[in-house]
């Protein structure tokens, strides 16, 4: 969680959305573990763009690769 936040800060100098992210990244996640536990997925990337003046969010993820793959 720290780097992804480090990664953001690192691309996007000076924005206030790093500490709006640190906020709410562990939110996010307790939320997926509660409802989707069954989900053990990867997030490869993931971008917010605005489509016809809403908020779309745009996942890529894929497979954790296990001991017996």
């Amino acid at each position: 969680m720290q780097a992804c936040i480090e990664d953001m800060e690192t691309l996007n100098p000076g924005s206030m959305n790093t500490s709006i992210l640190g906020y709410n990244l562990p939110i996010l996640i307790e939320r997926k573990l509660k409802h989707f536990p069954e989900i053990n997925k990867l997030i490869a990337s993931a971008q917010i763009s605005i489509v016809d003046g809403k908020e779309c969010l745009t996942v890529v993820s894929t497979d954790f690769g296990g001991a017996d793959r």
